[in-house]
């Protein structure tokens, strides 16, 4: 997500509201429609492009991570665009600029990781263009030029999670679940069950008939090459992906964002080819029926994953923050938003100390910061060094990621080791984040580390 922190940065030179801040995700989403339907006129028609202009506008997953400040937006904007260049460079080889392919490819690639899997299917969708109408050299100098552009990532990772942390990159994905794909298509569909992913699948079966019925040869070869393109795009990176998570979990739904266009377009291709034209229109307005009442739905409850209420932490924190205090995030992701936070709160002078911490490997750090390793304190059953708080107040921030053991046993560890010599005297849930506060008792008496309440 390199890109999108980098226009962010630039982008917070404008304003930095929450909403403002959002804005830019949006920006990218908007700007997305007019692609798709561009792309969608380009292979199929001016009919089939409007149509998923209009099922991705109106699409729940997409309208739901068009809100997030991150680059999920971005991605799907340059996957689209990617795309675009590519159908147009092929099949208007007089007007192709295969450079400008590499440096949307790599930007759609520095937007996320994971958009780097697009590249490989469009290399799969070239498997039904005629042999002979394909401009190797051209596209095999645009694969290298993006080869060159990855370059400066790859130097960055290496320098990161071999030059300094000496470890790989620890992973937090969950276990590749059984029933992936149902999330998958449920999620992609419009997050209305599976009455709207029925729907889909109609549509899309409709075009894959169609496609059985194109010829690969000849003058077909476009139309033919259209249809491959879309299926490999909607396909290909979700195999990958999930071949891997067999050995080691890397699936993670909203990671794979940027396979949506291909299916609303496979969806819209199927309605634009359907008859008569009743059924068609039937069809579409069923589709598009569901797909509003998914966003409906997301506005009253939310789905993939739960918001985290750092703006009820912050207040709730400064509401009761006193001169000394300090705080402490089980998760070092937390500190982002609650300083972001910290800045619209008026009692900004009592923001608690915030205490640093590192964690440890085979006796090396795992994290990126310069604390002097004689600062921090271990922490009994965890890997963490804390610096020790000095005031008697200290604020405990916990935050639920993937709910598993190690993640649940790290926080009762943290918070048996600052109740030693304190008592827990406040707490409230903001789920799936966790506030409590631990203090030194008024007359002095020690106070042990069992008294710790985690247990629940």
């Amino acid at each position: 997500m390199v890109l999108y922190y980098l226009l962010l940065r630039f982008w917070l030179m404008l304003g930095n509201s929450e909403g403002f801040i959002r804005g830019l995700s949006v920006l990218f989403s908007v700007a997305t429609v007019p692609l798709i339907y561009f792309l969608g006129a380009r292979l199929f028609g001016r009919k089939a492009g409007l149509l998923a202009a209009v099922l991705f506008a109106v699409n729940a997953y997409d309208i739901r991570y068009a809100q997030e400040a991150r680059s999920y937006a971005m991605v799907v904007f340059f996957a689209v665009l990617a795309t675009l260049i590519l159908a147009r460079n092929l099949q208007d080889p007089s007007a192709a600029h295969w450079n400008s392919y590499a440096i949307v490819c790599a930007l759609l690639a520095y937007s996320h990781l994971y958009g780097i899997l697009l590249v490989p299917a469009h290399a799969v969708s070239l498997l039904s263009w005629r042999r002979d109408e394909i401009p190797w050299r051209k596209y095999i100098r645009s694969l290298l030029t993006f080869g060159v552009m990855m370059v400066p990532n790859a130097i960055f990772l290496f320098a990161i999670y071999v030059l300094k942390i000496g470890a790989p990159p620890k992973l937090w994905f969950p276990p590749l679940p059984s029933d992936w794909l149902l999330i998958l298509a449920v999620g992609f569909s419009g997050v209305y069950g599976r009455i709207l992913v029925i729907l889909d699948l109609l549509a899309v079966g409709i075009a894959a008939l169609r496609a059985a019925q194109v010829p690969s040869s000849g003058e077909h070869t476009g139309r033919s090459w259209s249809y491959t393109l879309l299926f490999s795009w909607l396909v290909s990176p979700v195999l990958m992906v999930v071949t891997v998570s067999l050995v080691k979990p890397l699936f993670l739904p909203r990671f794979l964002i940027f396979c949506l266009p291909a299916l609303l377009l496979l969806v819209a291709v199927g309605i634009s080819q359907m008859r008569p034209a009743v059924l068609a229109w039937g069809l579409f307005t069923a589709i598009s029926a569901c797909s509003i009442l998914g966003v409906l739905h997301y506005y009253q409850s939310d789905f993939d994953i739960t918001r985290q209420d750092w703006r009820g932490v912050t207040s709730y924190v400064f509401d009761r923050a006193k001169p000394g205090d300090s705080i402490f995030f089980c998760e070092s992701a937390g500190e982002s938003p609650f300083e972001y936070y910290t800045g619209r709160q008026k009692s900004a002078s009592l923001k608690p100390v915030t205490l640093r911490s590192d964690t440890q490997k085979d006796g090396k750090s795992r994290n990126s910061s310069d604390l002097k390793s004689d600062d921090l304190v271990n922490v009994p059953g965890t890997n963490l060094r804390i610096a020790p708080p000095v005031g008697s107040r200290v604020w405990l921030v916990l935050m639920v990621l993937n709910g598993s053991v190690q993640e649940h046993e790290k926080g009762i560890a943290v918070a048996k080791w600052l109740s030693n010599g304190r008592q827990q005297v406040d707490e409230r849930d903001f789920i799936p984040l966790r506030v409590m506060l631990y203090d030194r008792p008024a007359n002095g008496l020690s106070i042990t580390g069992d008294q710790a309440s985690l247990s629940r």
